[in-house]
């Protein structure tokens, strides 16, 4: 979950700000004898929505199904894979130029990091302030670290 479930959790976070209650569960379950937890997930909770993050470290081809799913009351909206980015929409009713219903989303196809790279270093420039504060950050690494430490690895 550490290592793979970060930037899952800062997305979250984009959208939810920060949890009322972080539940980790992280097994070892794959043939390798080093203990880790390879097969983790965590459910964040919140008033009125939860977000449930999962991570396994023995997925063969992973990046091809890693997906951001948000369900809300109007629609649902699949990121999948995440990279390159496609997206799938489905609207109850038409709204903002899409149909009701299942449809495609047309995004950009940029290589990775492309855009944070080059946000950071106007930062650096001083061209730009940054888009998140430091505050955002703590929250995002406080909540990993709750996703991350075992009450019990089985």
């Amino acid at each position: 979950m550490f290592e793979l479930g970060g930037h899952l959790i800062d997305m979250v976070h984009l959208l939810l700000g920060p949890p009322a209650k972080v539940t980790p569960f992280l097994r070892h379950d794959s043939p390798a004898g080093d203990g880790l937890a390879d097969n983790t997930l965590a459910i964040l909770e919140y008033d009125g929505a939860m977000a449930v993050i999962e991570t396994a470290a023995m997925e063969i081809n992973a990046f091809a199904t890693r997906r951001f799913k948000v369900c809300g009351t109007g629609g649902t909206l699949i990121l999948e894979p995440l990279e390159p980015p496609a997206a799938r929409l489905c609207l109850s009713q038409a709204a903002g130029g899409f149909k009701a219903g299942w449809q495609a989303v047309p995004l950009e196809d940029l290589p990775r990091h492309v855009r944070d790279f080059d946000d950071l270093a106007r930062c650096i420039r001083g061209e730009a302030r940054f888009a998140y504060s430091t505050q955002h950050d703590l929250s995002v690494q406080k909540t990993l670290l709750q996703a991350s430490t075992p009450g019990s690895v089985v």
